[in-house]
């Protein structure tokens, strides 16, 4: 289901799920129905798969106050932030393919954001 949360984008300007979400943020009142579970599904899996293709699992919060042991994951793939949905990492990706984030470098840089064409892609 996920992998194809942003498929729409290769043939459309906007993603149904973003645009339920926009319709009945904007217009309650006339697109209520747009507010269901598979539009809130896909909104938070889009969400998780943009957060993890960032941060991967790393979320920045404190951590536990008392000790903790994990186990083994045995669905495959990893829990993706806040451990709520798996994600299953791609392991073929060349370095060029990769996002590289190197504060050190960055924060030296006039212009610290790229631009992408995502239509190109």
């Amino acid at each position: 289901m996920s992998e194809n949360l942003f498929l729409e984008w290769k043939t459309k300007q906007t993603l149904s799920w973003y645009q339920a979400y926009n319709n009945s943020k904007h217009d309650r009142l006339n697109n209520f129905e747009d507010a269901n579970l598979k539009s809130l599904i896909d909104a938070y899996s889009a969400l998780c798969i943009l957060l993890s293709s960032q941060f991967r699992h790393v979320d920045f919060q404190p951590g536990p106050d008392n000790l903790q042991a994990e186990g083994y994951c045995y669905f495959g793939g990893g829990f993706g932030i806040g451990g709520y949905l798996i994600v299953d990492y791609p392991d073929n990706w060349s370095e060029e393919e990769m996002y590289n984030f190197d504060w050190s470098k960055l924060k030296k840089e006039e212009d610290r954001f790229d631009k992408i064409d995502y239509n190109k892609i």
